[in-house]
């Protein structure tokens, strides 16, 4: 019995420390920025663009991950047309 509660302290312990390292390293992409409205409609054109050739295609993991950085710059256009 206290074997099995060391080994699950242990375990919890790792798990824990694993989260924290892994968040500290985690940095987003910011994406292109949209300063003008120009700028964020001919980002908003040509991402979504690269976005629907994308989803043209098989979706593998490497795809979802252009996906998700296209997405940034995606927002960023958004935010300054709205």
């Amino acid at each position: 019995m206290n074997s099995i509660a060391r080994t699950l302290a242990f375990t919890l312990a790792t798990c824990l420390s694993a989260g924290a390292m892994a968040d500290e390293r985690i940095q987003h992409a910011k994406g292109l920025p949209a300063d003008t409205l120009a700028q964020a409609v001919s980002n908003l054109n040509s991402h979504n663009a690269q976005l629907a050739e994308l989803l043209q295609q098989p979706l593998t993991p490497q795809r979802m991950d252009e996906a998700h950085l296209l997405s940034y710059t995606l927002e960023n256009a958004l935010q300054r047309i709205n």
